[in-house]
This record gives C-alpha cells, sequence and structure tokens, in this order.
C-alpha cells in the first residue's frame, strides 16, 4: 500500500517525468521525419537533425514515453495513493489511447485542421497502444516497488528499535 512516508517524492517524479519526456523529444529529433503536434506549434523542431532511422520496433516508443512521463508529472503534483496511481495512470492511456484512435477517423483529422488550420499528422498503430499500456504498466510498478522497498526497510528500522 502506497503512503506519504513511503514513496518518490514529488520533486522526484516531477524530474523523473521530465526527464523521461526529455528523452522522447530526442527521439523525435534523431528518429522521425514528421514533429510531434507540440513542437510543430513551438517552431521547435530541427529537422536536419533527423539523419537516423530507428528500427519499426522502435517507432511506438515514443508513445511509451509519453505516457509514462506524464504519468510521473502528474504524480508530482498529487498526494500519493493507490488510487491516484492507478487513476493517473489509466487518465493518461486512455488520453493517448483516444488520440490514437482518432488517427483512424478522416473525419476527426479534417475537423482538428478546420479549427486549428494545422495539418494532423497521425496514423493509427496498434503498436502505440500497446507501447502506451506498457509505459503505465511500467509507471505502476517503479512506483509500487519504490514504495515496497522504503516500506521494508522502514520495517526493517521499526524491528532493531525494539
Amino acid at each position: 500500500m502506497l503512503t506519504n512516508n513511503c514513496r518518490i517524492n514529488a520533486k522526484q517524479n516531477f524530474l523523473l517525468g521530465a526527464n523521461i519526456l526529455l528523452l522522447g523529444i530526442g527521439f523525435y529529433l534523431f528518429f522521425r521525419t514528421e514533429p510531434p503536434y507540440f513542437l510543430s506549434l513551438l517552431k521547435l523542431y530541427l529537422p536536419a537533425f533527423n539523419p537516423l532511422r530507428a528500427p519499426d520496433f522502435l517507432q511506438a516508443f515514443p508513445s511509451f514515453v509519453y505516457v509514462a512521463g506524464f504519468c510521473f508529472l502528474t504524480m508530482s503534483f498529487l498526494k500519493i495513493s493507490n488510487i491516484h496511481v492507478i487513476a493517473c495512470s489509466v487518465f493518461w492511456l486512455l488520453v493517448t489511447v483516444l488520440y490514437e484512435f482518432s488517427c483512424r477517423s478522416s473525419v476527426i483529422v479534417d475537423i482538428y485542421s478546420s479549427f486549428t488550420g494545422n495539418t494532423l499528422y497521425c496514423v493509427f498503430d496498434w503498436n502505440d497502444v500497446m507501447a502506451a499500456f506498457l509505459g503505465a504498466v511500467a509507471f505502476i510498478s517503479i512506483s509500487f516497488v519504490n514504495t515496497k522497498k522504503k516500506t521494508i526497510q522502514a520495517e526493517g528500522v521499526k524491528t532493531n528499535e525494539h
């Protein structure tokens, strides 16, 4: 069971989430031909940095990174509990999966383009859905494993004091 005494603290969650997302941005800069949506809006994408092609099985890596990174960032602002860890992972998984399924619909892509004036570059891929799921599982696992280790250490300290 997660408690406030046994967890990665908010600062560590924030730094871990930010670093995971930076890793994802690096992946886009080096291995993708199209920028992620937010980089295209901020005009931060450098196509000249894009000389490499990642193997096909790694093309879904950004979906993994997105879910795991935003879960850690979100948890840095929430009181830690089992329900928050699960709810956070389900929320970001759903956001990613809904986005992915929206790519299957040309109507949604056309509506988006007409409202924003930008072209939405997205292609539905089951590998992205699976990678997003694995990102949520990784976040939950890291949260629970870290908590279990700290709980065991805390119990060992209590036992030695008696």
